[in-house]
């Protein structure tokens, strides 16, 4: 848990370990997914945008796929509603979540209105914001709302 709201009625979870140590944005079609909300818990939407747009495309995963797909069993309940992170609040609980690389990270948020090349990416070891192309191998980790 690395970000609580209501009174703790509510808050994020990060997985424990990343999803992906090198994996692409993009299912392999260069479009504009409109996958461009941002703030608490709006990545997945922006997953399910994306996973939406690009389908099985080429047929390999891509890092919305490799969030929506991840599970977890803990005490006999397997939470399964994991999805790519939208922001960077993730990297300013980096501390509380750890296990980090100091590289580049995902974000499910597409680069600008009429981006179909770039998305926008966090590096861990400084807390730079940029783009990247969707074709980029970065790392994933996944986090769930409760």
């Amino acid at each position: 848990m690395f970000y609580v709201y209501d009174n703790g009625q509510h808050g994020l979870i990060a997985a424990t370990a990343d999803q992906s140590t090198g994996i692409r944005w993009y299912g392999g079609s260069y479009t504009n997914t409109r996958a461009r909300a941002d703030g608490v818990g709006a990545g997945l939407k922006n997953t399910s945008i994306i996973i939406a747009n690009q389908g099985p495309v080429d047929g390999n995963v891509f890092a919305a796929t490799v969030c929506n797909e991840y599970s977890i069993t803990v005490g006999g309940v397997t939470y399964g509603d994991w999805y790519l992170p939208s922001f960077n609040l993730l990297y300013l609980q980096e501390n509380v979540v750890g296990g980090f690389a100091s590289d580049y990270y995902w974000s499910s948020s597409e680069y600008g209105p009429n981006s179909i090349y770039g998305a926008y990416s966090q590096i861990f070891h400084d807390g730079l914001q940029g783009f990247g192309p969707k074709a980029a191998a970065y790392y994933v980790r996944a986090v769930r709302a409760f």
